[in-house]
């Protein structure tokens, strides 16, 4: 499971536009978008390259991702 909440704040703190973070996720904006609605789910790379790149502690990663 994914905490759509803690993650959507992240990425705002971080300052990455959807869009931007998207392509580096190698996905659409409308897909990111659905994926933090909860309305898809994030593959495991997809859910690495966002822990990576918003730069989240490894000890704060299952706030994220294992709700």
């Amino acid at each position: 499971m994914v905490n759509h909440l803690a993650l959507k704040a992240s990425i705002r703190q971080s300052g990455f536009k959807l869009y931007k973070l998207a392509n580096v996720l190698g996905i659409t904006r409308q897909a990111l978008a659905k994926k933090l609605d909860g309305e898809t789910q994030f593959t495991v790379a997809e859910a690495t390259t966002l822990i990576r790149e918003l730069k989240i502690p490894r000890e704060e990663i299952v706030n994220y991702f294992f709700i």
